[in-house]
């Protein structure tokens, strides 16, 4: 009984810390502090260590890579794992277990493209259209599953001060695609 309580207090403490790093974060952005420490980075095997470093995290689903040609890109590391663990762990919160997360990397006309693909719960396209909203949390997720609305609007902004772009593309009760882009060295 006392590991069961300890270990419920340690995952409402890891909550409470994500929650206010995650304000942090958006505080940062809208007073325009948010931070970066740009180096080129190759970005194959910078990605290829965030994947391996979340697979012991998620040990139910089947976590891949699929390298479609390789590039530099100029990136601050740590802010570009921040997004690609959170649209990972995304990934792997709406999905079933033993299901597929592929990461799929490529190179087109002078971009590097990531695209992290899952066969979970979907999403209708008023909430496609909205995802990368502050705050936005689509009713019917929201009763079933945690989360703060924060985390894809902070993804955005990364993604943007990268000079970057990121979408989605969704079916319901099929999966999702989320998909960023940057320019290339």
């Amino acid at each position: 009984p006392v590991k069961t309580y300890l270990n419920k207090i340690n995952n409402q403490v890891t909550r409470l810390n994500k929650l206010i790093q995650s304000m942090l974060d958006i505080s940062k952005i809208e007073s325009g502090r948010l931070d970066f420490i740009f180096e080129e980075v190759e970005m194959n095997p910078f990605i290829n260590e965030i994947i391996e470093s979340v697979i012991p995290i998620h040990p139910m689903h089947n976590i891949s890579l699929l390298h479609h040609g390789n590039s530099r890109a100029v990136v601050d590391k740590l802010r570009m794992e921040q997004v690609l663990i959170n649209i990972i762990n995304n990934a792997a919160k709406y999905s079933q277990p033993k299901t597929n997360i592929e990461i799929i990397t490529s190179v087109d006309d002078g971009y590097f493209v990531c695209s992290v693909r899952d066969h979970g719960i979907g999403m209708n396209a008023e909430s496609a259209s909205r995802i990368f909203e502050k705050y936005y949390r689509d009713e019917a997720v929201s009763s079933k599953y945690s989360g703060f609305g924060m985390g894809l609007y902070i993804t955005a902004k990364i993604i943007a001060d990268h000079k970057g772009s990121i979408w989605v593309e969704s079916l319901l009760n099929k999966g999702s695609v989320f998909t960023f882009k940057m320019p290339t060295v």
